[in-house]
């Protein structure tokens, strides 16, 4: 039997080695340099001088949306940021305008799918700030944000940013033809946000946008109008 010395001892030296054990099964993850399952930069981010040609069924008018800026931020999470996690992650950026002065800018944060990894498998999204000038004549000058897509693409995910403003994932349609020009890994959503006029009166606005991977939108219907715009021609830089 031991001395009562001598247990003392062997009981310091039995805590101090599972406390080194503790530790080391507390390390948290490292996922090095971050690339989701899914990743959102190839359907929504493009360099600056990208544009896109599109047509509108109803009028006729010819448009053009072009990248006016675009960037991509790479960071570091360390373990003093006590996160539960390490790694390099990106901020994607886009600011984008067409002909009639609207402006959208598009974030995406990898990171947000690491995040929401134990409560929402991982789901994150590409967030759109649309805005007009506010001395334009035409209705609609402000239209705040909205959820451009998800990278969870399974049929009737809902979600969005702010009271009223949703996003479905309706279909992988694969491959598309549109003007003599074939689309691959073609993705379909729906959009509804709130916006508001030139009188600030807030009116839903329902659009299907068909986003093909590493092209962009080719292809969009405004819903309650039946107004559709297909892409005729464009350039990715």
């Amino acid at each position: 039997m031991l001395s009562a010395p001598k247990l003392s001892f062997y009981l310091i030296a039995v805590s101090i080695l599972f406390g080194c054990v503790k530790k080391k099964q507390e390390a948290v993850p490292n996922y090095g340099i971050y690339s989701p399952p899914i990743v959102l930069a190839d359907y929504c981010y493009f360099k600056t001088g990208s544009y896109w040609v599109y047509k509108d069924s109803v009028s006729g008018v010819i448009d053009c949306v072009y990248v006016k800026n675009a960037y991509v931020q790479t960071y570091d999470v360390l373990e003093s940021a006590n996160k539960g996690y390490t790694g390099t992650f990106h901020h994607y950026y886009v600011k984008t305008m067409d002909g009639i002065g609207d402006e959208r800018e598009y974030d995406i944060y990898d990171e947000d799918a690491v995040q929401t990894a134990k409560c929402c498998g991982g789901r994150y999204n590409c967030q759109v700030h649309w805005n007009r000038p506010s001395t334009t004549t035409q209705a609609g000058h402000y239209y705040g944000s909205y959820t451009y897509v998800f990278n969870d693409f399974t049929p009737g995910i809902t979600g969005g940013v702010g009271s009223g403003e949703q996003c479905w994932f309706k279909a992988s349609v694969g491959t598309m033809t549109l003007n003599n020009m074939s689309f691959m890994n073609v993705v379909q959503f729906e959009n509804s946000i709130n916006v508001a006029d030139i009188n600030w009166s807030v009116h839903p606005y329902r659009f299907m946008n068909y986003i093909s991977k590493g092209v962009g939108a080719i292809k969009r219907i405004d819903l309650d109008s039946n107004r559709v715009w297909k892409v005729k021609t464009y350039k990715i830089n």
